[in-house]
Parts: structure tokens; C-alpha cells; sequence
């Protein structure tokens, strides 16, 4: 897979044998040191700051080193400096990779992990200590610096019994399969992980129903659709993966309904809606996607169907957190048990947000109010 991957960021006179062999030993061994799968979100909240301007690091290079402080390492998206002097395309393709590869050699040894290189792309996502925090903050090769999500539902989900898992860019299923959301034109359980796809970079699973966005930004989706969850403007099961939207950025699912960022910032959401989770304003079932923000950074969601609650949680990219949905126990934060079926501002300073059952965890940054 790491063969495959060099291959494709490599121009075709540097795809020799030899190449491809020392570079997919250098990005093994950097990887297998978390085995993380690449991580795909990387809307937190946080501003990037430019790497060689202190000047103008300010409160978010202050925030990701007391989060190295407090946690020992801290994942970030590294933007790498481009070569304005090549115009050419692949050249300049080249030219990032061996940037990347500067780099890595520059940091000093033990202070960096799980590396991962995006396709197509100047920015690469890594694990750094303070000491290799610094590194990248001062390094002429780097245009800036971010902090990026980490949290498993890029790379693993879980609907009600079934589950999907990414490695490197491949999908992975398994478990029940009586609505099709495994995926493989079946209804057959299965009890091993089967292979489902390739350039796969972020998962998400409701109850019954599969969805898969690509490194292409396309978002996939298969399974139970009673409720419109798969957002093809039907309610028929569907138990191979469909092409449902383009140009995504980010996806999440509960039980019964879906929500997805675009590349744009912009929230839509389709499915059920008994609780006003869509946040559209009302509680109809919408059978295709509808549009609910902008400017949004992170969406979390979460469908309780035991306790019949369902919740909604979106980070804006200025920080600030809205919440919608069921708020029988107080979940989205408003001071209020009333029920919210339009997004309501509950938070400032908001760089990362998760949706429990009948609550809401949050992580702030210091000096937020």
C-alpha cells in the first residue's frame, strides 16, 4: 500500500524499483510507529499560523504547546512551502514530496510519529512532541502550522452492530448486514473485515446505514434508507455503495439521519428529523440533503434510541459551537430542556466537540469564555 501510495506522488522518471523501495521504507517505519490511518478532518476551530513569522504565531501556537504540556504530544496538519518558481504541476508534485522528506530529516529524532502524507496535497498530518512542535514552527519548509482532529471516527465507525475501519486509504467492513451496510451487494452477516474500497479517507456509521468519503472529496453510502438517511431522495435500501454528493469535506451519522460539511463550509443534512437533529428548522423527514450553516468547521451528532433522543453539535470556524436537536436532559447546553430544531450558540473558544448519548463533551481553548 505504501508502494502504491509513493507511486502516485512520484513522476513517472523517479518510479524506479529502487525509489519506490527506499521511500516506502522511510514512510513504513514513520507510520508503524502509531499505525494510524491517515486522519481526515482537519477543520478543529484552530487558525494555522505561519511557521516562520513568531510575530505572528500568537494564541494558536501558544494553544498547541500547552496541549503538548498537558498530553506529551499533539497531532497537527503541516502545510509545506511551494516553489513559486515551478509552474508545471507535476514538477511542483515532486517538489512537495521532497520538501516532506526535508523535513522529517530535519526534526530531531523521537520527537515526531505516525506521519501521513496526503495525495494531491502540500499538507502531511503528525504527531509532535514540544521539541518537534517548535521544529516545525521555526522551519523555512513549512507555511504553516494547525492543529488537526483526532479523534477515531476518522478512521473507525460503529453503527448499531456492524463496523468500518480504514488502513492507509483502504475500507474495511464487517459485522451485521441485514439492511446491506456492509456494502457488498449482500444481506449476509459477516464475521471477518471485508475489503470494501480504496481511497478511502474518513468513515462514518449510524444505525444502519454506511457512508465513506474518498480523497477525491466524493461522499458513498449504502444501506437501510427507511428514513432518507442516504440522501438519495428515496427510501429503498441500497446494499452496494452509491456516489451521493461531491465535494465534501466532512461526515457524520446517527441513527436515522446524515450530516456532511462541504469544501466550502456549509453543513447540509438529510434523513430523520422527529427531534429537529437537522437543524433545518423543522421536524420533517427530508429525503435529500438540506442546508443548515455556514463557515463550519466540525459537526458531531449523536441518535439515542433507547432513550428516543437525537443531537446535533457544529464547531464554526470562528470557534463558536451551536447545538440542536432533542434537549430533554439539557445535552446541547443552552441553559434550557427545550427542544431546538434550528442550531443555538452555546459556546466560545470551542476547538473540538464529541456527541454522547444523552450528553456533550467539549474541549475549549485557554482564556475562552
Amino acid at each position: 500500500m505504501f508502494v502504491r501510495a509513493i507511486r502516485r506522488l512520484f513522476l513517472p522518471q523517479y518510479r524506479t524499483a529502487g525509489v519506490i523501495h527506499v521511500c516506502s521504507v522511510l514512510i513504513l517505519t514513520l507510520a508503524l510507529g502509531q499505525g494510524t490511518p491517515p486522519s481526515a478532518l482537519a477543520a478543529s476551530g484552530i487558525a494555522s499560523v505561519a511557521a516562520t513569522e513568531p510575530g505572528l504565531l500568537g494564541s494558536t501556537a501558544k494553544a498547541l504547546r500547552e496541549r503538548t504540556e498537558r498530553e506529551g504530544q499533539v497531532r497537527v496538519r503541516v502545510t509545506l512551502r511551494q516553489s513559486k518558481s515551478l509552474a508545471q504541476a507535476s514538477v511542483l508534485e515532486n517538489d512537495l514530496q521532497r520538501t516532506a522528506q526535508d523535513l522529517l530529516f530535519a526534526l530531531p529524532s523521537g520527537t515526531y510519529a505516525a506521519v501521513q502524507p496526503e495525495a494531491n496535497s502540500s499538507a502531511l498530518t503528525l504527531r509532535v512532541d514540544a521539541a518537534g512542535l517548535d521544529e516545525l514552527l521555526a522551519s523555512p519548509l513549512v507555511a504553516s502550522v494547525a492543529a488537526a482532529t483526532d479523534t477515531d471516527m476518522q478512521r473507525i465507525a460503529a453503527g448499531e452492530a456492524h463496523n468500518l475501519a480504514t488502513w492507509n486509504d483502504s475500507l474495511y467492513v464487517w459485522g451485521y448486514n441485514g439492511a446491506g451496510q456492509l456494502g457488498d451487494e449482500t444481506y449476509t452477516n459477516s464475521y471477518v473485515p471485508l475489503f470494501r474500497m480504496l481511497d478511502v479517507r474518513a468513515v462514518a456509521a449510524g444505525g444502519s446505514h454506511s457512508l465513506a468519503l474518498r480523497t477525491d472529496d466524493s461522499l458513498w453510502a449504502w444501506g437501510a434508507n427507511g428514513a432518507g438517511q442516504l440522501g438519495d431522495g428515496t427510501t429503498v435500501w441500497r446494499p452496494a455503495p452509491f456516489q451521493a454528493l461531491t465535494g465534501i469535506a466532512a461526515v457524520a451519522a446517527g441513527g436515522y439521519h446524515t450530516l456532511a460539511i462541504k469544501t466550502d463550509g456549509s453543513l447540509w443534512a438529510w434523513g430523520g428529523n422527529t427531534y429537529g437533529q437537522l437543524g433545518d428548522g423543522t421536524t420533517t423527514q427530508r429525503l435529500s440533503p438540506v442546508r443548515v450553516l455556514a463557515g463550519v468547521g466540525a459537526v458531531a451528532t449523536r441518535s439515542s434510541p433507547m432513550m428516543a433522543s437525537s443531537h446535533t453539535l457544529a464547531i464554526k470556524t470562528d470557534g463558536n459551537l451551536w447545538a440542536w436537536g432533542d434537549n430533554t436532559y439539557g445535552q446541547l447546553g443552552d441553559g434550557t430542556t427545550t427542544q431546538r430544531l434550528s442550531p443555538v450558540r452555546v459556546l466560545t473558544g470551542v476547538t473540538a466537540v464529541a456527541a454522547g448519548g444523552l450528553h456533550t463533551p467539549t474541549s475549549r481553548s485557554p482564556g475562552s469564555s
